[in-house]
Parts: C-alpha cells; structure tokens; sequence
C-alpha cells in the first residue's frame, strides 16, 4: 500500500525544508535563484527495504521578468460548441503547470454565458455564431490575457429513421408500429406520444399498437427527444377500412373492334358480374342466339391483396333458343393493379379480356325419332318443327361465323399522378378478332380522372396512340361510374 511506502529528499536545495509527516516539501526561492537551476531528488523505501529514486531539475524564473505568453497555453477540450449544452472544464492540472511558470489565472470572461469559481471553467453557449474567452492571467506585477474563439453552431435536432409501410388497415386487425430515431449529437432519444391517443390506439414506450374499431382516420403524433430537450415530431396516418370492403362499378369501354361493358360487385377478394361483349348486338332483338345475353362471372384476387391485386374471373351465359335446344359461351379474364412500395405516385394495370360468344350448342334429341315416324306416315314433316329447327341451326351456324364471335382485347398500362384529380401515362393495347383475323396494336398516352361525389366516383379514361401496319392512329376510351378507387 502506498501508505506504508516511506519518502524523503536526497536532494534539495539551500533554504528548502522537508515535513516528514505529511511528505511535503516546502521552498521559496529568493531572488538570488532567478535564472538558475536547482535540482530535487527523491527516494521511496518499501517495508522490505526496496527504493527507487527519481532526480529532476527546475528552472526558477524571474518574478519581474514578463513571460512569453507560449508558455501559458490553454489547451481546451472542445474546438465547437453547441446551443444548448453546458460545458465544464476543471483546469487543475493546468493551474499546477501556469504555477511552475509563476502565472496565477485570476479570472475567466466570455461573451456568452460563462462561470469561474477559481477551479472550474463552465460555458453554456445559448445563440449560434462565436463564442469568445478571455483568460486573465498574473505573472509578478504583470497581467497577461490570453483570448480564445469558439464557433457555436445550433444543436442539430432528432432524426427520424422509421415510417409506416401501411397506410390503410382492416377494423378489428391489430398493426404495431416501432419508432427509431437517433441524435444527430449522440444523445439518448427518447419517444413520448404527443396529445392524447386516439381510439383504437395504445402505446406502451417502445411501440404503438393500432387497433381500429370503426372506419375513418388515425392519425397519431409522435415526439423524439434528445437530453438536451431538442425534439422532432412525426406525424402517422391510417385509413380504418369497413372489416369487409366492399366495391361496385358499371363500366363501358369503346375499341375500334368490340364495345364490351359490364356491372360488377366484390367483396375483399371476392368478385361477381355481368359481362356484355357488344353493346350494339344488346338491342338485337331478332333471335335470343345472335342477341348479346349478359355472361355471369366470377373471380378472386389471387393475390389477396389490397395494394397489389391480381384477379381471375371466369363466366358462362346460356341461351334456349327453342324448347329442344341450349347455344352459349364463355369469356375468362386476368386482371391485374399494382402499386410500388416507393414513395412515387404510380399504378401498373394489366388485363386481358376474351370471350366466346358463340361457343356452346346442346341438343336434346330424345324425342325426335318419335316426331320423325307419326310424321312418316304422312310423309310430310311438320312445318313448324322444320321451321324451328331449321332457324336455330340458322342462327348458331350464323353466330359462330360472326366476326366479334371470338375476342381477345389486352393492355399495359403505367398511369403516373401528376395531380389528385388528373394521371397520366404510356399504354399498350391490342385488340384481336379471330373470326375474321384481324388485329390491332397500339402504343400511345393515356389521360384519365376520377371525380367523387360522396360514396360515389366518376372515372373517365382515354388513350390515343399509333400502331404498326393497317393500324394506323387509333383511340379507345371507358368511363366507370362506382366506388371510388382505393390509392
């Protein structure tokens, strides 16, 4: 233990004096010492009798003699201050070092708040720009000032690094949210809610939990706080959708070789509707075969999501053109909307759209062999069964040849929102009639839409552009009145 350790000089010089009780040395040098060295030496003996020695000569300076200022040098421990912090420096050490030179620092003054007791030097910079000390020293019967300027900058608020992927979210699903924010100044942060919470919401210091029980918006505030009291809010926001969605729309569409239209509902991930492949062939009331029936269909989002969709439908319509026989088609779909997860206001459409309107005869025969003999024993068939049959085989034979009996209409579509009413974007379409093979291919812009009133909205669309061969310039629009849409 170093109380054990015995010390006394071996070395000191005329006039010193050495107290063995509390090992301290005691020397004032007299004028005659100016500019002279003087050496001091010191030997340590352990309880066992081992020592070690140290020697070290001292210069003695002139007390009337004016020191160079280099050798009071003040080395600080900041090179910038901030707003806002309070800064301390104990100048112990460097007191004992200014001593040796004779220097004694009487007072500190600053520009901005600055403190002094006679051992620590304390700053509290409160407005950014410079901050000037000035130190005052005394050296015999001189004064000595030493000056020093700090820039001050303004402390540098929270930075926020999460935010909430989800916009909207399901009444009665639950959605946890974890804040991360970090001090620019390596301050500890801490997130404190800001206002009262909202229904459907609870934070428990480290998360917030969102839990919707009816639709509308949440929208939370959230605090970062530094130790120094600086703070940046975050605000969140959150559509509470209906626990099931609902949407309807009637939509009409215009190309240069098919007018189809139809009227649909879903329901979450589920869809069902009535498809009309041509509009002028809906009126045609000469024959339920080559009239245009509504096909019922079905379909589902594949995808089960309601940021991305990817639906498929599939449906059938049926005709009974007489009591002995059944005509019909079919038509399948595969549509798809999709959002990136960035920040950039843009939809990816795609769909693919065909049909067969003529594509289904069924004939029940089981009586006509028994028609066929009582009319043999006349030998003459019955007008009106040959009349019957002969016109709905006309028909069907008629509908299959049809050039909008099979169709097949696709497009790519990227629409970009330039404004919350007005997007914008290239298109591909093509439009194919197997029947009469001809097709159509186009590359152009798209403008479309959406006024709402209410729970209900108005989308009118409309592309113009240029394809290859017998194209040519080419347009095909459609206006959908239903829902409004979910971006």
């Amino acid at each position: 233990p170093a109380e054990s350790l015995s010390i006394r000089p071996t070395l000191i010089p005329p006039g010193a004096t050495w107290e063995d009780s509390s090992s301290t040395l005691r020397w004032t040098p007299p004028d005659s010492a100016a500019n002279n060295t003087y050496p001091f030496g010191f030997i340590a003996i352990d309880p066992l009798g081992d020592s070690t020695s140290i020697r070290q000569e001292v210069l003695v300076g002139d007390r009337n003699q004016r020191i160079s200022t280099d050798g009071l040098a003040i080395r600080l421990p900041w090179d910038t201050l901030v707003v806002g912090r309070i800064y301390k420096w104990p100048v112990a050490a460097s007191t004992e070092a200014w001593r040796m030179l004779g220097a004694t620092l009487d007072s500190v003054e600053g520009t901005q708040e600055t403190s002094w007791n006679g051992t620590t030097l304390g700053i509290a910079p409160f407005v950014p720009g410079t901050h000037d000390l000035r130190f005052h020293f005394r050296v015999g019967g001189s004064r000595i000032v030493k000056e020093y300027h700090f820039p001050v900058r303004a402390a540098r608020r929270p930075v926020w690094h999460s935010r909430s992927a989800a916009q909207d979210i399901r009444v009665g699903d639950t959605l946890r949210y974890h804040p991360i924010a970090t001090s620019p100044e390596g301050s500890p942060i801490r997130v404190v809610p800001v206002g009262t919470l909202p229904r459907g919401t609870a934070w428990d210091g480290q998360s917030l939990a969102v839990r919707p029980s009816r639709p509308g918006w949440i929208v939370v505030r959230l605090s970062a706080i530094d130790s120094n009291g600086l703070s940046e809010e975050q605000s969140l926001a959150w559509k509470a959708e209906p626990a099931h969605r609902i949407d309807w729309s009637v939509r009409y569409e215009h190309h240069a070789l098919a007018a189809p239209q139809e009227a649909r509902l879903s329901v979450d991930n589920a869809r069902a509707g009535f498809l009309v492949t041509d509009f002028e062939r809906t009126f045609l009331w000469d024959g339920w075969i080559e009239q245009d029936w509504p096909m019922f269909f079905v379909g589902a989002n594949l995808l089960a999501s309601p940021r991305n969709e990817l639906w498929l439908d599939i449906g059938l319509v049926f005709r009974k053109p007489n009591s002995r026989m059944y005509s019909g088609g079919g038509m399948g779909r595969l549509e798809g909307r999709f959002r990136p997860a960035s920040r950039i206001p843009l939809e990816i459409e795609t769909s693919m759209l065909g049909w067969v309107h003529q594509g289904i005869l069924s004939v029940d025969t089981s009586g006509l062999r028994n028609t066929l003999t009582l009319d043999r024993k006349s030998r003459v068939i019955d007008p009106a069964f040959k009349e019957s049959w002969n016109k709905a085989i006309g028909q069907v034979e008629s509908d299959v040849n049809n050039e909008r009996n099979i169709v097949l209409l696709s497009r790519l579509e990227a629409w970009y929102a330039l404004h919350p009413l007005l997007q914008t974007g290239p298109v591909l379409w093509r439009e194919d009639r197997l029947i009469d093979a001809k097709s159509r291919q186009y590359l152009g812009l798209g403008v479309r839409t959406e006024l709402v009133a209410g729970p209900v909205a108005l989308r009118p669309a409309l592309r113009a552009g240029w394809g290859p061969g017998t194209a040519g310039w080419g347009v095909w629009g459609d206006i959908v009145l239903g829902s409004p849409s979910r971006r």
